[in-house]
């Protein structure tokens, strides 16, 4: 009897347990068409409140989905535009993306966004408040391309990309471009940025952006004003803005100390930390003929950088080697006789070699102006020379900027010419 007894029990829980597994459902349930999409976010700052202000790219799945023209049915004149953006301020970044969901009629979903720009103020007050809430926040991805702006952050956002469907995918496309065919900025996601924050020795180092030129406008440059009113007032004057389009360059980048941007590094100084950090990954170097004023393109192949950390004398110091094989593209020599030849050849390897070394001085000088060791010499020290780092550490900026001796020895191969051995004669 009490074996029957034990089974009914067993059976009537077993049905009981499936009742409520079945019968639950999902607490936390978001269907998919009651979310929006974020396709990119910018973060500024409010000098006058010090609220922070942002403004997000929400995606239109009609027009994403629905038109026949992909990406550039999105910025076409008369269609529905792909994305609607929006703005809202608080006093933290998570406050002022709750108020910016009191304007929408769906909950914002992180799960497709790809980018994030910084305002220069924002930059230079400090971006740890923001990276906190991408590092708690389950929705967002540690691959979100970071930016800092050298233009004002809404008219960035309101940038069509005519082969893009949204600005967001537009950006990152461009990201990604650049760097694989002449990086001119500095490489990587928020996730790594966010570890160097946290490693001794070492400070980020962000890729810029900003508006050059105006192709045409339809009254999107208009829609900026209306971020000056109340807290989040803009939002709905901008999302109904028609976007102007806009030309784009990403060339440079900001340096920071910590998380506070201390200033910014052209190209020609971007390229030299490119070379001496192992980030670069095609570019293409133009030296003077050795017979005449003009010009011969080297695009670069293949290349190594490494570092070596040493204390010589009682003093820190840092030996870079830089091994490049590069590839002739264009010449520009009228009265050389062939490439080919072994003094030419010789010449060419020296004047990439200095074109290099020149490159990399300037990156060096202009971050010691700054006090900012984006490179990574004080974190070689951390790594391989510990007890030494020790002593170090305390006053590494101004060792940095004052004691540390940097030598870079450059060895280049020009071997390939292309198609053809000689330049072209005129008759």
């Amino acid at each position: 009897m009490s074996r029957i007894k034990r089974g009914i029990f067993i059976l009537f829980f077993a049905e009981t347990f499936l009742c409520f597994l079945l019968g639950a459902g999902c607490w936390n349930l978001r269907e998919p068409q009651a979310q929006a999409v974020v396709m990119a976010l910018a973060v500024d700052l409010d000098e006058e409140s010090g609220l922070f202000e942002v403004v997000v790219e929400v995606g239109v799945p009609s027009a994403l989905v629905g038109g026949g023209d992909g990406g550039g049915g999105g910025g076409g004149g008369g269609g529905e535009q792909p994305s609607e953006v929006v703005s809202a301020k608080g006093q933290t970044v998570f406050q002022a993306l709750r108020r910016l969901e009191t304007r929408m009629p769906r909950h914002l979903y992180w799960g497709h966004n790809s980018l994030i720009i910084f305002s220069e103020k924002l930059a230079r007050q400090g971006i740890a408040e923001v990276l906190d809430f991408f590092e708690r926040e389950r929705y967002t991805r540690a691959i979100t391309r970071p930016l800092v702006a050298q233009s004002d952050v809404k008219k960035l956002m309101q940038v069509r990309f005519p082969l893009e469907g949204t600005a967001g995918e537009g950006y990152v496309s461009q990201l990604t471009t650049l760097e694989a065919s002449n990086t001119l900025i500095p490489p990587g996601d928020l996730g790594p940025v966010i570890m160097k924050l946290s490693q001794p020795g070492i400070e980020i180092f962000l890729p810029s952006v900003r508006l050059v030129k105006e192709e045409g406008s339809a009254g999107g440059e208009g829609g900026g004003g209306s971020g000056t009113g109340g807290e989040g007032g803009s939002g709905g004057g901008e999302s109904k803005s028609a976007p102007s389009y806009k030309v784009v360059e990403m060339a440079g980048g900001a340096a920071f100390i910590e998380d506070r941007m201390v200033g910014w590094l052209g190209v020609e100084a971007t390229l030299g930390w490119l070379w001496i950090t192992g980030n670069l990954i095609r570019t293409t170097q133009v030296i003077s003929c050795p017979d005449c004023s003009k010009g011969l393109s080297i695009d670069i192949i293949e290349y190594t950088s490494s570092m070596e950390p040493m204390i010589s004398n009682g003093r820190p110091r840092v030996k870079v080697t830089v091994s490049i094989d590069g590839r002739i593209q264009d010449v520009g020599c009228r009265h050389a006789t062939s490439i080919e030849q072994k003094d030419l050849g010789m010449t060419l390897n020296r004047r990439l070699e200095e074109s290099v070394r020149k490159l990399m001085r300037q990156a060096l000088e202009e971050t010691r102006e700054l006090g900012s060791d984006i490179f990574g010499f004080g974190r070689e020290f951390y790594r391989r020379k510990p007890k030494e780092w020790h002593k170090m550490k305390d006053n590494w900026q101004r060792i940095f900027q004052e004691e540390l001796e940097v030598e870079f020895e450059v060895e280049a191969s020009v071997r390939r010419v292309g198609l053809i051995l000689e330049p072209l004669q005129i008759r």
